[in-house]
């Protein structure tokens, strides 16, 4: 799919009327005869409505689609159970909720669903999934571009940590980092961090959340703003300071989703961010030795 097939996008800007021919302003007759009078009749394709969901569409879609990673999170849930029983701190639900084997399983196991789900809601505007979320390549400034302002935002929110005393990631990312070496589940914790969390939030958010929200009357600035408020508000298990930072990064998300028309672009960058914050973590953990 090209940018001008992306409804999200702004429209292009008109042309010049004075550098039109006067015969191209002019509107050519219809015979009578010819005219349909059917109110039934399909309309002339320049004035049939998009194929995208509306505002009210898109917000029962979104209840959906949490509705099916709710469920699929809890059938993870009773999967991890199953498989290492007493092995998991089951006496703490908020520890074992967290735990980095946890976060894993409930992260992978929503990926199809939701995927799934969201192949449903753009069929049945008789669109591909990767048409409806604009799952194409961006073009190499626009890659470029992303990339530099991802880094660019990792070294302000780490200086921002470091001037404020704080750590440069969660001590919970930390000690999910820990459980899930215990259980010899790194490289499991690994793949829902840097491969399914970035599909499946992305294809959510910046994908189909934004789609309809730009589409919509609110318009493709508020549609970056509710997504990255949205999209900070999921995580329980951070404080406010931490939140914001996810605003920040949802911002910077939405806008490259915004000006380049893919949804490929966020998701690259939102691995490169979860990416930083995994090896810093794994640093802090002394899984590549003592961090001293």
């Amino acid at each position: 799919m090209n940018r001008s097939t992306d409804l999200s996008d702004p429209a292009p800007k008109s042309e010049n009327p004075k550098a039109r021919p006067i015969t191209a302003m002019t509107t050519p007759s219809i015979p009578f005869e010819t005219a349909s009078t059917d109110p039934s009749a399909p309309l002339p394709p320049a004035q049939a409505a998009p194929r995208v969901w509306g505002l009210f569409g898109t917000l029962v879609w979104a209840l959906v689609l949490f509705a099916v990673m709710v469920a699929a999170s809890l059938i993870a849930v009773a999967g991890v159970d199953a498989w290492y029983g007493d092995r998991l701190p089951m006496d703490d639900p908020q520890v074992f909720l967290n735990h980095g084997v946890m976060i894993a399983a409930t992260t992978s196991a929503a990926l199809v669903p939701i995927l799934l789900t969201l192949t449903l809601a753009a069929r049945w505007k008789r669109r591909s999934l990767a048409d409806y979320l604009a799952l194409h390549w961006p073009s190499r400034r626009h890659l470029a571009f992303g990339l530099g302002a991802a880094l660019a935002l990792l070294a302000v929110l780490d200086a921002l940590s470091w001037m404020t005393g704080r750590p440069l990631v969660p001590q919970v990312l930390i000690a999910q980092i820990g459980s899930a070496r215990e259980l010899d589940a790194l490289a499991f914790f690994a793949f829902g961090i840097l491969v399914a969390a970035p599909i499946g939030e992305e294809a959510g958010f910046r994908g189909f959340f934004y789609r309809g929200l730009a589409a919509s009357r609110l318009g493709p600035v508020l549609a970056v703003i509710i997504t990255a408020l949205v999209f900070a508000s999921m995580p329980f298990q951070y404080d406010a300071f931490v939140m914001t930072q996810i605003v920040a990064i949802g911002l910077v998300l939405g806008v490259m989703r915004m000006v380049s028309g893919s949804t490929l672009l966020t998701m690259i960058m939102h691995a490169l961010y979860n990416a930083a914050a995994l090896l810093q973590s794994m640093w802090l953990a002394g899984v590549f030795g003592e961090s001293g």
